[in-house]
Formats: structure tokens, C-alpha cells, sequence
């Protein structure tokens, strides 16, 4: 089993380790559950077993690409707290403390403004819906598709945007920054990757004070979709976050 989650490249702390798990169990389901739901269909052999050769080979190359970006993150946040790091700062509990409000605070800020943006979509759901069934079935079936595409986003901007630090880390108040990735709150995000880049940074002046880095990986259909990844910044760093931003936005290429 060690030999398996090392080549899957499942190390420690890596972020990748949670989205192996959920793919080989999907997988799995597919590849035992698939050929059972085809045969009580009366799917012949032949198309069984095809689609069987199919699936296999797409797990297989999937599980494949998702174990190199693995290996390459744990890689990674080996060297960067090995001393590839540009900065290490330990913070406080108490800093720690009031960074994780403040920021729990902003995010509440954030899923309230999207609320609203999502009480706008209601009515233009139901415009739709209209347009398409002149019915007032059709209207209210385009309100609740947009309106409940609206407050998903809210409840997953609540639940999961802004600093989650890891529960089970005993590392929560070592920070490690460089072009290597942030190792922050015991989690770490890497900075480049397959469909992944960083976007921008910055720095809030505050108490505490923190970055805002920006990382960014490709949908669907090509549109950008960001994530921001605050760090906080103890007492008596102002400075040197400030310097940080100015080299992460030389390395990176970005604009200020």
C-alpha cells in the first residue's frame, strides 16, 4: 500500500491527496457498476466489454496525469520548507486568532453580496423560463434554476472561501512563501501547475496585516475561474510582505 500511494504520489500534506480518493472511488464505481447496470439492459457482451476497454483506459491515463501534478506538488512543498522558501514567519495564537475573525468576517461580507446577486437572478430566471414555455410553469422552473445556481454559490462562498486551516496540522502557525507555493495554516497551494497559475497578489495593511494571493485554473469552457488564498502577516513584516509582493509579481510576470 506504501508503494501505491507513493507513485500515486500521496504525501503528507499534499493538496492533491483528497481529489486521488475521490477520482479512484468514482472510477471504481464506474468500472464495477457500469457493466452490471448495461447488462441488465440487455446490453450485449460485445458493447459490455468495449465500453469496459474504454473506461479502463481512461482511468488509467487520468489517475496517471493526476499523479504526476501529485508527486510534482509534494515535490514541491518538500523543497519549500526544506529552505526553498523566500520567507518563514511564525505567527501567534493570538494573531492567528484574530486573522481567522477577520477573515471569517470578509467572507460572510462576500456570500451576503452574492446573495443579493442571486435574489436578481429570480426574476430573470423566471423571464426565461417564461420566453421559452410562455407558461407560468416554465418561469418558475428558469427562477429556480438560476436562483438555486445563485445561492449555491453563496453556500460554497460561506462553507469553503477565505482561510480554512487544516484540523488535523501541528503546524498551524508556520508560514513558508516563495515561488515554490504557500505553506500557511498547516495547507499548502501550490503557485503553477497543470491548469494552474497565480493571478495576482497583494498586501492589506492591518492587525494583523495579510496577502492575498490569486490562483486561477481554466473551466469548462475556458473561462478563468480564481481562488484567493489570504496569509497572514505577524507583527513587525509589513515590510517585507511588501518586498514579497513586488518579487512574486516579477517572477509570475503579473502587473501591480
Amino acid at each position: 500500500m506504501k508503494q501505491v500511494r507513493a507513485w500515486l504520489g500521496m504525501t503528507p500534506g499534499n493538496p492533491m491527496n483528497a481529489f486521488l480518493v475521490i477520482f479512484l472511488v468514482f472510477f471504481g464505481l464506474v468500472l464495477i457498476g457500469a457493466p452490471v447496470a448495461m447488462a441488465a439492459v440487455g446490453m450485449g457482451a460485445g458493447g459490455i466489454v468495449l465500453f469496459e476497454v474504454i473506461a479502463l483506459a481512461t482511468t488509467v491515463l487520468i489517475i496517471w496525469i493526476l499523479a504526476v501534478m501529485a508527486r510534482g506538488f509534494g515535490r514541491d512543498r518538500e523543497q519549500l520548507l526544506a529552505g526553498g522558501a523566500w520567507a518563514h514567519w511564525r505567527i501567534s495564537s493570538a494573531e492567528r486568532t484574530a486573522f481567522l475573525q477577520q477573515d471569517r468576517e470578509r467572507t460572510g461580507q462576500t456570500a451576503k453580496r452574492f446573495f443579493w446577486y442571486a435574489l436578481v437572478l429570480v426574476p430573470i430566471g423566471a423571464g426565461i423560463g417564461w420566453l421559452f414555455s410562455r407558461d407560468a410553469t416554465g418561469a418558475l422552473i428558469g427562477a429556480a434554476l438560476l436562483g438555486g445556481a445563485g445561492m449555491l454559490v453563496v453556500v460554497t462562498t460561506w462553507l469553503w472561501d477565505g482561510a480554512r486551516p487544516k484540523q488535523d496540522a501541528d503546524d498551524l502557525d508556520e508560514i513558508y512563501l516563495g515561488d515554490l507555493g504557500i505553506q500557511s495554516l498547516g495547507r499548502f497551494t501550490p503557485l503553477s501547475g497543470i491548469n494552474l497559475g497565480l493571478k495576482s497578489v497583494s498586501f492589506t495593511k492591518g492587525d494583523p496585516g495579510y496577502l492575498t494571493f490569486t490562483v486561477v485554473s481554466r473551466g469548462q469552457y475556458g473561462e478563468q475561474q480564481p481562488r484567493d488564498i489570504p496569509v497572514p502577516v505577524p507583527a513587525g513584516h509589513d515590510d517585507e510582505a511588501a518586498a514579497l509582493v513586488d518579487r512574486f509579481r516579477e517572477r509570475f510576470g503579473l502587473s501591480a
